[in-house]
């Protein structure tokens, strides 16, 4: 649903995963990062905040999906 062509259905979607952090647990929560990476671009301020927020909650909950962000959305390589 984060990846509908339907932006209702999308922001319905991203809505509910904003809520439901704590349970997703950390394979769903990974799995979730590009697309939250990608309304940080967004020019809805509601959007952008909330996703901020989902990503800084979602490190707090799996610390280790803080680099899978950084390398799937900005495409930063590790050496």
């Amino acid at each position: 649903m984060l990846t509908s062509d339907n932006y209702t259905r999308r922001m319905d979607a991203f809505w509910i995963i904003s809520r439901v952090v704590p349970y997703l647990g950390p394979t769903r929560a990974y799995s979730i990062l590009p697309s939250l990476g990608e309304f940080l671009k967004s020019k809805n301020r509601w959007v952008k905040n909330t996703s901020a927020k989902t990503l800084a909650e979602i490190y707090t909950q799996y610390p280790g999906t803080s680099l899978s962000l950084d390398v799937k959305v900005h495409g930063f390589q590790r050496h």
